[in-house]
């Protein structure tokens, strides 16, 4: 449903929009069938409204929770809202910045996602400009290399890498590594980083 009013006339930044969309869209593939919730603070509330609006966009019912909202920083643990609201979500983006003390509160939202199966995008720490800068990459090329470098990599034993400079690093090991790719777009009962 649209307001009619334009995305300035509501104050959301159109890069921004453009990053929350492949944020929803592509990286967390959120669909009108999903259930989202989103966890900003005052500094990041730029980024959560964006992150709604991208969500309301696609058709996906959202809870917006702004954690400064409920308290003072640093917290120990995130709202009980938040977490009520994740019992019915399928998928989240949690962007925040980051409090010293505040490690165990943002661990216990991880295992409240992975436990309930939700599609996760982390974002501690987060800036408008990184969030702008960094989800306006083509994630599903990034996904490409990924998965063409982790295939490359299993099948070896060593691994060199020369910078232009000339410097040069040289990694061995002795069975291939056990990796796992994260490309950027979050499959079901996950949860990545972003950017």
């Amino acid at each position: 449903m649209t307001s009619g009013k334009s995305n300035q006339d509501r104050g959301v930044d159109e890069r921004l929009l453009a990053a929350a969309r492949n944020a929803t869209g592509t990286c967390l593939n959120a669909t009108a069938d999903d259930r989202a919730v989103v966890v900003c603070d005052s500094s990041t509330g730029p980024v959560g409204a964006a992150l709604e609006q991208a969500f309301t966009e696609i058709g996906t019912a959202v809870e917006l929770f702004d954690i400064d909202e409920f308290g003072s920083r640093p917290v120990s643990k995130f709202p009980p809202q938040v977490f009520k609201a994740l019992e019915r979500a399928t998928v989240s983006a949690m962007a925040v910045t980051t409090h010293r003390g505040e490690l165990s509160a943002r661990r216990e939202l991880l295992e409240a996602v992975t436990a309930r199966n939700v599609r996760h995008a982390h974002m501690p720490s987060i800036t408008a400009d990184v969030f702008a800068d960094g989800l306006a990459m083509d994630y599903r090329r990034i996904a490409r290399f990924v998965h063409h470098l982790v295939d490359v990599i299993h099948d070896s034993d060593r691994m060199t890498m020369t910078s232009a400079a000339g410097t040069m690093l040289e990694f061995r090991y002795p069975s291939p590594p056990q990796l796992e790719k994260l490309d950027g777009l979050i499959q079901n009962d996950r949860w990545q980083n972003l950017p």
